[in-house]
This record gives structure tokens, C-alpha cells and sequence, in this order.
């Protein structure tokens, strides 16, 4: 998937956490993380960008970064590839 395709699976619809019906990371700390990291090429071909970067624009430190991105990778990944 490239870093084109990644912001339109952040609809609300797209993010849904296992069990939740209420929408996504939309307007949190974890979609400011997202689409930071999209921005600074974390996720293009070759990397550009770290968790550092992220954590700089976010105005945070790296490890909350790190997390922020996780969860939503995680929402992301199991509204995509849901476990039956």
C-alpha cells in the first residue's frame, strides 16, 4: 500500500476498533500521528523519516509517537483484516 492509498482508509468507517461501532482515530492524537508520518515519508520507498521526526512535529517524545502510530496501524489493520 503507498502513502497515497493510506489517508483514504482513515474515514471514520475505516478505523473501528474489534466490537466498537462507534468511528475512528479521526481528530485524535493517533490520526495526527498517522498523517504526520505519511508527510515526513515514514512510510514511502526508500523511509524517510523516524519515529523522532514524528515525535517532533507532534511535539511529543518518541516512545508516544511510536505508540499513537501502533494503535492506529492496529485499528487500521484489523478493520481491514478482521478475525472471525
Amino acid at each position: 500500500m503507498c502513502g497515497r492509498c493510506l489517508p483514504s482508509l482513515l474515514a471514520p468507517s475505516a478505523l473501528v476498533e474489534e466490537g466498537d461501532v462507534s468511528p475512528s482515530i479521526k481528530a485524535t492524537r493517533q490520526h495526527e500521528a498517522v498523517t504526520v508520518t505519511i508527510d515526513v515519508g515514514y512510510y514511502g520507498i526508500p523511509r524517510k523519516g523516524d519515529y523522532e521526526t514524528v515525535a517532533a512535529q507532534m511535539g511529543c517524545a518518541p516512545s508516544t509517537a511510536a505508540e499513537h502510530l501502533r494503535k492506529a496501524e492496529s485499528k487500521l489493520l484489523r478493520s481491514l483484516f478482521p478475525l472471525t
